[in-house]
């Protein structure tokens, strides 16, 4: 008979009515002594009859249970000594053993670890006593499924396990040194084995590990952890399972954290309903995604559960699908060691408080009915394909503390000006800095597109675009219109802003003015250079006629003279003609015609008018920005960083300045790449065969972005907020 069998023949016996015996369990609280017909006896706190509290529960076999309760059922904490002589003590819940505790066998064989409704489940370690062997790892259902098997001799087997026995893969390490790495098969091991080199043995050198064998590493060791907590959302979700789904404007331009399977279901409802036959998912993580019961997760660092997995920035679009292939295929095998169990761990916010802070993260276990089914992203969309939905997917990775790269920008400008007709959704994580920053971008190319929806022709447009690239005749007034620097008239951005200007309406004046006195002293320069070369020349002439004239005096005498008078002739024409050129000065009326034909000859190199292009590059970026200020406003959240830096701690300010610094640089690049669209576009059909990079070594162009500088050098790396 076991202790939750209660009958009316019991005797019970409360300590606070020791002379009197029920016969039956009375619904009464307190410690109580109760006799059972199969000899068994509990000794122990009842709670309305029911076994509730600290109590001992003695068999009449003669095992034992000593510990907490919960309406008649062993719950807390306790010890157990089995009637074979084993002896659990630990975690109890729902009458099983359940949670740590340790389990000491009769033949002192010991584990000690996790337990889960009666048996080992989670990570534990296994003592076998009489061989002095150990077995430490992950088991499930009861068996070790993962872990490292340590010998008496000092070798070990790290591995994977079946039936509490090495098999699949792993790897020996012998007490010499000696490594065999290998798999187990049908109770025998295959593998190749490594022989320690000599202690005097010159070591061989050692290629570097590329960023891809690094980031492999990464993903290899790394634990799950869910896409989606009750704190990402800054949005009222329109979709189950999409986060922070926002449109840029009226643009075909959309933004979300990562979606579910059933949210992209939904999501392509949507929009083909919207009337967009084409709708493509750019996806700007850098860190891999991996969707399990159709609910993504991504792998992070044990020892930093709250920062995603940084990988080099020199990996690709497709190395980064390599990786979430890789990391889907380890969370398979994983899945399939542990009875079709998923473990992961979710974002805790817990504090009332502070909503918005992080308390801890939880560990999670969800069943897995297939295994198989477990996709990377691109499988996903792959197997969305079969069920005739609209998407086609592209990976672009962004940084996310950082300005975008150059191949970022022209890959989102390539996938903009592919959509004709369709729609883009932009999306990482939770639809926040990464979404907005490639909303804004697609924002300042579909512009133009979102006039034509409002009726105006080719044409118009680009007429407008012209009228645009002129610029307004005033600057705005920036401090009037958003004061406090909310508009993101910080130093370094103004600065950007007036280089690309050039001088003002004052300073090309005087620009000019200079111009034209250089100019006219440049004339009257070549001028006297000109009359004192002609004068050399003519000075020279004359001494060599000199010389001829002597030589030939006598025949010429004897000639007759008329001859001589002709020869003269041309000479003393030539002598009328330069006359003027020889005159000291001008006449009074000639001087000011002579003026005035200076003046006519001088063509300015300068602009006609003072350009502002600058300010409207700027004032494009601002809508950009606005339209797509939904979760985040990727200007005033700069002024909002110089808020939470004014109030932070020493060590806190050195951060926050760093993000400032990233958050100006990624502004300043948007102003530079619509300056960059506007030029492509003024080329029509010829647009657009240079990327951004090309743009910005070009001449001009190189020194707009030399101007910024780095995050060590130059005017970033001292940047200030004023």
């Amino acid at each position: 008979m076991s202790d939750e069998d209660e009958e009316v023949t019991y005797t019970v016996v409360f300590d606070s009515e020791p002379d009197k015996k029920y016969t039956y369990l009375p619904p009464l609280d307190g410690r109580a002594t109760a006799t059972y017909p199969n000899k068994d006896t509990f000794v122990g706190e009842f709670k309305d009859g029911k076994k509730h509290g600290k109590g001992c529960y003695t068999f009449a076999s003669g095992s034992k249970y000593d510990g907490e309760y919960f309406e008649n059922k062993k719950q807390g904490t306790g010890k157990y000594d089995a009637p074979d002589g084993g002896v659990y003590e630990g975690e109890w819940y729902d009458d099983k053993r359940h949670g740590k505790g340790v389990y000491t066998y009769p033949t002192g064989d010991r584990y000690v670890g996790e337990w889960k409704n009666g048996t080992k489940h989670g990570t534990g370690n296994f003592f076998y006593a009489q061989i002095s062997t150990s077995v430490q790892g992950t088991w499930s259902n009861g068996q070790c499924v993962d872990g490292v098997w340590s010998i008496h001799d000092g070798s070990s087997y790290t591995g994977s396990f079946l039936g509490n026995q090495p098999s699949g893969d792993g790897l020996f390490e012998f007490p010499t040194g000696n490594k065999a790495s290998g798999r187990y098969q049908d109770g025998k091991f295959v593998g190749k084995s490594f022989t320690k080199p000599h202690p005097n043995a010159k070591c061989p050198e050692v290629t570097p590990p590329t960023a891809l064998r690094v980031a492999e590493r990464l993903i290899d060791k790394s634990i799950s952890k869910s896409d989606h907590n009750g704190n990402i959302h800054v949005l009222k979700m329109e979709i189950a399972g999409l986060a922070n789904f926002q449109r840029a404007g009226k643009t075909p331009v959309y933004g979300s954290g990562q979606p579910t399977l059933d949210a992209l279901r939904k999501l392509n409802d949507t929009l083909t309903e919207a009337g967009f036959d084409k709708i493509v998912n750019v996806n700007l993580r850098e860190d891999p995604i991996v969707y399990v019961n159709q609910l993504p997760f991504s792998p992070r660092d044990g020892k930093a559960l709250n920062v995603p997995i940084v990988l080099d920035s020199s990996l690709t679009a497709t190395n980064i699908k390599d990786l979430e292939e890789r990391c889907a295929a380890n969370a398979k095998f994983a899945v399939k060691r542990k009875g079709n169990l998923h473990n992961y761990y979710e974002e805790m916010y817990a504090n009332p408080a502070a909503p918005t802070v992080c308390t801890g993260n939880d560990a999670k276990t969800i069943e897995v009915k297939d295994a198989n089914e477990i996709r990377s992203v691109n499988a996903l969309f792959e197997f969305l394909t079969e069920e005739d939905v609209a998407f086609e997917y592209q990976r672009v990775p962004v940084s996310a503390d950082k300005a975008p790269s150059f191949g970022a920008f022209d890959g989102i400008c390539a996938t903009v000006r592919g959509l004709e007709g369709g729609c883009v959704v932009f999306n990482d994580a939770e639809g926040r800095d990464r979404t907005a920053t490639a909303m804004a971008i697609a924002g300042l190319l579909v512009k133009e597109a979102e006039a034509e929806d409002d009726g105006g022709g080719d044409e118009e447009d680009e007429g407008d675009e012209s009228k645009a690239d002129k610029g307004p005749k005033l600057p705005p007034t920036y401090d009037e219109a958003e004061p406090d620097m909310k508009g993101g008239q910080y130093s370094l951005v103004m600065r950007l802003v007036n280089k690309i200007n050039g001088p003002t309406k004052e300073e090309l004046e005087a620009l000019k003015v200079a111009e034209k006195e250089q100019f006219l002293a440049d004339k009257k320069a070549a001028e006297e250079a000109a009359a004192a070369a002609k004068a050399e020349a003519e000075a020279e002439a004359a001494a060599l006629l000199a010389e001829e004239g002597v030589a030939a005096a006598e025949p010429a005498a004897a000639d007759d003279a008329e001859p001589a008078a002709e020869e003269d002739a041309p000479a003393d024409e030539e002598a009328a003609e330069e006359a003027p050129a020889d005159d000291a000065g001008y006449g009074e009326g000639d001087e000011g015609d002579e003026k005035k034909e200076e003046v006519d000859e001088f063509v300015s190199k300068l602009p006609a008018e003072a350009s502002n292009l600058g300010d409207v590059l700027k004032m494009d970026v601002d809508e950009a920005i606005n339209k797509s200020a939904a979760v985040c406003n990727l200007r005033t959240g700069i002024f909002d960083l110089k808020a939470a830096h004014d109030a932070a701690d020493v060590a806190t300010k050195d951060i926050l300045k760093e993000k400032a610094i990233n958050n100006v640089q990624r502004y300043c690049y948007l102003i530079l790449f619509k300056m960059y669209v506007n030029e492509q576009q003024a080329l029509g059909e010829e647009g657009f065969q240079t990327t951004f990079e090309q743009f910005s070594q070009a001449e001009g162009k190189k020194e707009l972005f030399e101007l910024l500088g780095t995050n060590t050098a130059g005017a970033l790396s001292c940047f200030d907020w004023d």
